[in-house]
């Protein structure tokens, strides 16, 4: 298995009730190493929506001045639109992850494929974060 597909696992309803032999894909998770931290898969969009709605939350309670309300406003929504697509490519990396650890290579990607995902989806974590501290400092300068 390629190094950049550290997959961890999590308990599940199958896991604590062996019997029970419904396969569930979100059973795995990826960790992504960005900037010297762990992040899993499934917390990523999350934790970026949340920060989002709480910076919407504050343009609406602290940003009076309409013209930079709007170009505020519009960009917190094309970052939340990031988050969706964002959350697709985690999700598909995921499954395809899922189907190597359990030797499925019959609907796997190739390396190459998966190695590409990878690195999308860490950039474009990367890359909301730094957009999220931006829109933080600006709205403190307001």
């Amino acid at each position: 298995m390629p190094s950049f597909l550290n997959t961890t696992t999590h308990t599940t309803h199958s896991d604590i009730f062996p019997d029970m032999t419904t396969y569930n894909l979100e059973k795995f998770q990826r960790t992504y190493f960005i900037n010297n931290r762990c992040v899993n898969s499934s917390n990523v969009p999350c934790q970026i929506r949340q920060k989002l709605y709480s910076l919407s939350i504050d343009l609406y309670s602290y940003v009076l001045d309409e013209q930079i309300h709007n170009v505020l406003e519009g960009e917190i929504e094309r970052m939340i639109t990031g988050v969706d697509y964002l959350e697709k490519v985690i999700h598909k990396l995921d499954i395809h992850t899922a189907g190597l650890n359990n030797g499925d290579f019959g609907t796997s990607m190739a390396e190459d494929e998966l190695e590409i995902l990878y690195q999308t989806v860490v950039h474009n974590i990367k890359e909301m974060e730094e957009n999220i501290e931006r829109l933080e400092k600006i709205m403190l300068k307001v």
